[in-house]
């Protein structure tokens, strides 16, 4: 995950209900890839240390996909 947006608190990735990042996400930093089992994925954004969704409900579903070699992108069922 990349945080490009200056007037937004730093965050937290949640996936599946479990916080994924170890640190903060602040204005201008990355996360590093994360390694997941294939299929659909709930994925929230909360403020960091709160598990108050950033952007409201849970609405973030999204598929995960296997990137290998580019350009070989293939998703996973």
């Amino acid at each position: 995950m990349n945080h490009f947006s200056p007037n937004t608190p730093a965050l937290d990735l949640v996936l599946d209900g479990v916080v994924v990042n170890t640190d903060s996400i602040e204005y201008a930093e990355t996360n590093p890839y994360i390694y997941t089992p294939s299929g659909e994925r709930r994925v929230r954004l909360n403020r960091t240390g709160t598990s108050k969704n950033y952007f409201g409900a849970d609405r973030f579903l999204i598929r995960m996909c296997a990137i290998q070699f580019l350009p070989a992108i293939h998703y996973l069922q």
